[in-house]
């Protein structure tokens, strides 16, 4: 709103000194002056403080950029919203800005990016004067906690982001090894976890037991000797009639697939039968006929016939040998499809073969993985229990922190101690180590 109002006020008093030439370009100078102020102020947020200390732009970080010029014509401000967006650094330190491409930002403040950006505008778009460019950091490198905290990973920074507070992001000390209740914890945990294994391994085991009778194409899928179910004999009849009802309906399924070609072959062996014998009358009613056609031609030279009636056997001797030829096609086409169905045939069968097969290898798989598990739950529930006994013995003991900052100031990593109230830096990598009374 202050910005529409000496734009408006000092735009009439412009037109209002229009015919004195030499006081237009005071009234300008005024209205550049007053509108910058304002759009300076007035505008936007305020400058994070690191850049006010001199904070260097670095991969990672995402700067908004806008863009704004004065035009004398028009006696206003033009926006370039083309222009103006959230960019990010890439790893190479550039920013890929419309109109001017790949531009070097990484170790550059962003008010001295400002002005170079302003002169390679004012280049690129042919104007007299630089346009106003503003940088301002939208998003920071984020910041890195390792060591002995309950969630380690990468975290947002936010600006005098300190270390206790991304100490408390990571979410404190992590404490599985270190108190009663977290040994209590995990060996609840390691209990559940391997009753759920138990469960998981039985009904993989009575997979198995199902695969290898498909595999070995036995008729009939018996209750397995598998170790008992965690849950008991009634869950393991369970998944026993689980799977005995998926090795009938794969049985039925393919059965009947099989059944349906069987079906079709003799079909078409009735049609081979039909098409021979057919075949065989052609050729006799054929034999006939060329006999005909030769008798018929002697009595023609001999003067005792006429040539239409040659002609009308002759004519019913190429429509036989056409029926003669198209019973043999079709006989052929016929043995054909037998042909095809008895691949299709030993396709099916050697598929299903080859899925059981992958079938079985998966299974197996799965349990060595789920017996892996086990063994390691096992080992995990045992040192829990160690815990416990020992925690019991010695109580909890008193520990300290030490907070470390890894910080690359570009000639290396530096190892830098900290406290609970060091600033951190974006791309900072924070180390916490917990501290005994012997240590």
């Amino acid at each position: 709103m202050l910005i529409q109002y000496f734009t408006s006020y000092y735009t009439r008093s412009f037109k209002a000194s229009s015919r004195d030439g030499s006081k237009n370009v005071s009234t300008l100078r005024v209205v550049f002056g007053v509108l910058l102020f304002a759009a300076v102020f007035v505008s936007g947020p305020p400058v994070p403080a690191q850049e006010s200390q001199g904070y260097r732009l670095a991969p990672g970080d995402r700067v908004a950029v806008r863009v704004l010029s004065w035009n004398a014509l028009t006696v206003q401000f033009e926006t370039y919203d083309a222009l103006a967006g959230t960019f990010a650094l890439d790893p190479n330190g550039q920013l890929a800005l419309p109109l001017l491409g790949p531009v070097d930002a990484a170790g550059v403040m962003p008010g001295v990016l400002s002005e170079q950006l302003a002169e390679l505008y004012r280049g690129r778009l042919g104007l007299a004067d630089a346009p106003s460019v503003t940088v301002e950091i939208a998003e920071f490198g984020p910041v890195f906690v390792l060591g002995d905290v309950a969630r380690p990973g990468q975290y947002d920074y936010a600006p005098r982001l300190n270390v206790i507070q991304a100490f408390a992001l990571a979410g404190g000390t992590y404490r599985l090894a270190e108190t009663q209740q977290g040994a209590l914890s995990s060996a609840i945990r390691s209990a559940g976890n391997l009753e759920e294994i138990g469960i998981d391994l039985a009904r993989e085991r009575m997979t198995l037991a199902r695969l290898e009778a498909e595999m070995n194409e036995a008729e009939s899928f018996p209750m397995p000797e598998v170790p008992e179910h965690p849950d008991g004999s009634a869950a393991q009849e369970a998944l026993y009639a689980q799977e005995l009802g998926l090795f009938e309906s794969r049985q039925a399924r393919i059965e009947t697939a099989l059944e349906s070609l069987s079906e079709e072959r003799v079909l078409h062996e009735a049609e081979v039968s039909s098409l021979q014998e057919k075949l065989g009358g052609i050729e006799r009613q054929l034999e006939l006929m060329r006999e005909s056609v030769g008798n018929m031609e002697t009595l023609r030279e001999r003067g005792l016939a006429r040539s239409p009636a040659l002609v009308d056997l002759q004519r019913t001797q190429i429509e036989l040998e056409a029926r003669e030829l198209d019973a043999q096609t079709g006989l052929f086409r016929a043995r054909q499809q037998i042909s095809e169905l008895e691949r299709d045939a030993n396709d099916l069968l050697t598929g299903r073969r080859l899925q059981v097969l992958q079938e079985l290898q998966t299974s197996q798989s799965q349990i060595d993985r789920l017996e892996t598990r086990r063994d390691m739950t096992r080992q995990l529930l045992a040192g829990a229990e160690i815990l416990l006994a020992e925690e019991e013995e010695e109580g909890e003991a008193q520990s300290s922190l030490e907070f470390v900052i890894l910080r690359d100031d570009g000639s290396g990593q530096r190892r830098i101690p900290a406290t609970e109230s060091t600033l951190l830096e974006p791309r900072d990598v924070l180390r916490v180590t917990v501290l005994t009374e012997s240590e």
